[in-house]
């Protein structure tokens, strides 16, 4: 009788183990340190990293829809190494899936790392799928990669940093919407911060955006119709802040202050 009372007792606090207090109100996080057996599904659920892990993904990760995915990365790092070379991406999303970060120096990371010849993004938001971002940051160690594309689905950076260190911008959207705002930030090193193809919309009222100067913030890509970007603050650090307009047919809205000199529209026809 002892044995088994003891056992119970154990079972009881491995379960308790894994489950951590919620840093948000109302939510309880599961604990994960990369054991396989605990690793998160395409059911979704509510994950906090305890140390760095890679997680190593033989298929397309693809979050289903109805399903919530939200993992706090608490200041380590998540690396992703997709080993199918058919997909093309690390992580699929038709549910909705929320990235933070609560740890207090904000140096959590959700890394993509390895990827086959036919990926492209490292997320991929489809099929009405959305995507938040309040912390950490998303970045592709993979050139040519986007670190985050929308496609007929929504995505939110209310905090944290999307970068693209390769030539790529860091956002790429396509009949979709892309929301920044709060202290979020898009950076690539040698691309526009954002590709928009046709039926993008882009609505920036806040955070910040770093890319080269001859690039420009915003590149709209060749033939792309219906693309609007509304502009209502945030930071750009470039000296040359402009739009770059290689479509015909995109809208811009500008409702900034003209007097920051941030926007031209010199190549808008």
């Amino acid at each position: 009788m002892k044995r088994r009372l003891l056992a119970s007792l154990l079972a009881a606090c491995m379960v308790l183990a894994l489950v951590s207090p919620a840093w948000a109100e109302g939510i309880t996080y599961t604990n994960w340190g990369g054991e396989a057996w605990n690793t998160p599904t395409v059911q979704g659920g509510n994950y906090r990293l305890t140390k760095d892990v890679t997680w190593t993904l033989t298929k397309l990760y693809d979050l289903q829809m109805g399903k919530t995915l939200r993992l706090d990365l608490d200041g380590h790092t998540l690396t992703i190494k997709q080993t199918d070379a058919t997909v093309s991406a690390a992580i699929g999303v038709k549910g909705t899936m929320i990235l933070e970060d609560s740890s207090p120096d904000q140096s959590g990371k959700l890394m993509v790392d390895q990827a086959g010849s036919s990926c492209t993004s490292g997320i991929f938001v489809n099929n009405g799928g959305c995507f938040k971002m309040t912390g950490g940051t998303l970045e592709c160690a993979i050139t040519k990669i986007y670190p985050l594309s929308v496609n007929n689905g929504t995505a939110a950076v209310s905090g944290g940093k999307i970068l693209a260190a390769g030539p790529t911008a860091a956002v790429e959207v396509a009949n979709g919407t892309f929301t920044l705002t709060g202290s979020g930030a898009v950076e690539s090193t040698s691309a526009a911060a954002l590709d928009l193809w046709s039926n993008a919309k882009v609505e920036i009222a806040g955070g910040s955006a770093v890319y080269p100067d001859e690039e420009g913030f915003v590149t709209v890509t060749d033939k792309a119709t219906n693309v609007v970007v509304t502009v209502s603050g945030g930071n750009f650090a470039a000296s040359v802040a402009e739009y770059v307009i290689e479509s015909l047919n995109a809208e811009l809205y500008h409702t900034a202050n003209d007097s920051k000199a941030l926007y031209s529209y010199s190549n808008l026809k």
